[in-house]
């Protein structure tokens, strides 16, 4: 090959590549990004070993609605959490004998199950009230006796919200690495 068809070649590749890598990073800063489960936080909702796929758009839309499962950056130390949005902003937020109360009004948690409030551990059965401040959100991990959420660290500014989790795209069993089937495409409320 003539240094002249080698010149071609890389300028034809780099002409490819570079605009493909410079797209990819786009959408992943800002619109949507993979992110992996590492903790039981979140169960049975989300598993230690799935993969959500998350979407970024609808921050730059406006505040997450309550019962949206967002992923953000912890305040507190250099880590991406993922969490369910349960009070928002002005709102009071109670915890009693585990029964969220939003203004002094029961919540309705259908995606709870059985047993999500059971185990003890160092999780507060009761909190507050405390008040939403303007511009956060109140989170916490549908496994509540297993998660460190707004109980423990406070609200969540959203300007720390980096998207919305929409649906696990892979799921790994966390022993053996066997795909768990019934889980790739779940779709998240």
């Amino acid at each position: 090959m003539t240094p002249a068809v080698n010149n071609k070649a890389a300028a034809d590749w780099a002409k490819t590549v570079i605009p493909a890598l410079l797209l990819a990073l786009f959408a992943r800063t800002y619109v949507a990004q993979a992110y992996n489960i590492p903790s039981g936080s979140m169960e049975n909702t989300l598993l230690i070993g799935d993969h959500v796929l998350v979407e970024k758009i609808s921050r730059l839309m406006g505040p997450p609605r309550r019962g949206e499962i967002v992923v953000f950056k912890s305040h507190i130390e250099d880590k991406i959490l993922i969490k369910r949005v349960i009070g928002l902003p002005g709102e009071t937020i109670a915890l009693r004998a585990g029964v969220v109360n939003i203004n002094g009004v029961p919540l309705a948690e259908p995606y709870l199950h059985p047993g999500d409030f059971a185990a003890p551990s160092g999780a507060p059965r009761d909190f507050g009230p405390a008040k939403v401040p303007e511009g956060n959100v109140f989170v916490m991990g549908d496994h509540r006796d297993n998660s460190l959420d707004s109980r423990m660290f406070g609200p969540v500014a959203l300007a720390l919200i980096q998207g919305r989790a929409l649906a696990i795209h892979w799921s790994w069993r966390d022993e053996g690495y066997a795909v768990r089937w019934n889980r790739v495409g779940k779709a998240l409320d």
